[in-house]
């Protein structure tokens, strides 16, 4: 083999991972807010490598409607968040290649538009039913107290229900956010207090 053809060879390789290296995975966000809600923003990124945020934007959205693009050479998914005006809550949700939709009103805010931001909406109403029920055992339980009508049955019953539902939340957070992706880093900080000792053990 003639050794020129070994550089053109050499050189399409390089060139290939080169430009694999390089590919540009667009990450979309789309943003609409009622009449009714704040219209300042600010979006960030989550950088691990460099252990920082990084603004997306900030300011007012113009005629209730934003669309950001940004590139992600990775092609993986990272934690984003968006605060609303001067509030300090974070609002936080998975940024992926593709498309993600955010509706921000007054009363509530609704992201979706992706396979990961669609699992932590799952995620949170799952946590959100359970908490339900434990509220409802608890209401029930102070009635019968109230009502004088407690009786050592009842109270164990609710205790041990109210038990095996704090014990499935705890399951929930260490099963989920022990699958490391955009998705646990969210929902570890969001839920780390509620975290028991026992379950950061089996995190950490």
């Amino acid at each position: 083999m003639k050794p020129f053809f070994l550089i053109y060879i050499a050189v399409f390789v390089l060139v290939g991972v080169s430009c694999q290296q390089k590919r540009s995975h667009v990450c979309e966000i789309s943003i609409d807010v009622s009449q009714d809600a704040e219209d300042s923003l600010s979006v960030y990124c989550y950088e691990p490598d460099y252990n920082r945020s990084r603004i997306i934007f900030t300011g007012k959205i113009v005629d209730g409607h934003l669309l950001l693009s940004d590139n992600n050479n990775t092609g993986v998914s990272r934690v984003a968040y968006f605060l609303c005006g001067e509030d300090t809550v974070a609002h936080y949700f998975v940024l992926e290649p593709g498309r993600v939709d955010i509706a921000i009103e007054k009363e509530r805010i609704r992201i979706q538009g992706s396979r990961s931001n669609y699992d932590l909406f799952c995620f949170r109403n799952s946590i959100k039913r359970i908490d339900c029920e434990r509220k409802r055992i608890k209401d029930s339980y102070l009635k019968d107290v109230r009502d004088s009508v407690l009786n050592e049955a009842v109270e164990m019953a609710a205790f041990t229900r109210d038990s095996v539902l704090a014990d499935s939340v705890q399951h929930l957070l260490v099963k989920r956010i022990g699958r490391g992706d955009a998705v646990s880093r969210i929902i570890k900080e969001q839920y780390s207090s509620r975290l028991t000792q026992a379950s950061w053990e089996k995190i950490k």
